[in-house]
């Protein structure tokens, strides 16, 4: 019966604590709109310039076959994210998608602006939604301009070509459902009143 109901209550908790995962980004050049203006980049083998992506200097992607696209869980907490990509103009206006879960369309996606040539920050956009898991996922922060380095190549994560390689930073910010909080509460207190009865 104990082990039964302990069962029960890790196979719930484990139904609702299942994190989002990042599985695209794409970035590209904008107009003040936010409309492509050609120089793109993304996580796909689809023929486009590939932005290669790190977190705590682990690679996320590599290479230019199914290992491009990330496969990264978003833990609840604050996540920092890294990326390069080869050098190309930029120009005053980028915008930055993020896909989720395999989904073909972005859940977040943002407008980055600055000066031409230098950093662009965090502009407008969609930046928070809700993941099928529950998760409320944020971009809380965004920049992009020119490294000054040799990071990336075309389409290999490592370096090749060009001597100011495109890169920047995300900040996500991911908050768990109000019921896995209160799930996984109610879990460990079961279990300690199961273990002070033994």
């Amino acid at each position: 019966m104990k082990i039964s109901v302990l069962a029960i209550l890790l196979a719930a908790f484990g139904s609702h604590a299942q994190a989002a995962n990042l599985t695209e980004m794409d970035l590209y050049q904008a107009n003040s709109s936010g409309q492509s203006l050609g120089n793109y980049w993304d996580t796909l083998t689809n023929g486009n310039w590939n932005v290669y992506l790190w977190s705590g200097g682990i690679p996320l992607n590599w290479g230019n076959t199914t290992n491009v696209s990330p496969n990264f869980q978003i833990l609840p907490g604050t996540t920092t994210i890294d990326f390069a990509a080869e050098y190309a103009w930029l120009g005053g206006y980028a915008v930055i998608q993020l896909f989720f879960d395999g989904s073909a369309s972005p859940s977040i996606s943002a407008m980055l602006s600055g000066t031409p040539g230098g950093t662009l920050s965090l502009l407008s956009g969609t930046t928070s939604f809700i993941a099928t898991s529950g998760e409320t996922i944020t971009l809380t922060s965004a920049s992009v301009g020119y490294s000054g380095r040799d990071l990336v190549g075309p389409w290999d994560n490592s370096p090749c070509c060009s001597s100011n390689d495109v890169a920047g930073t995300l900040n996500l910010d991911a908050t768990p459902e109000p019921g896995s909080l209160g799930l996984l509460l109610c879990g460990a207190g079961a279990i300690g009143l199961l273990i002070r009865r033994r």
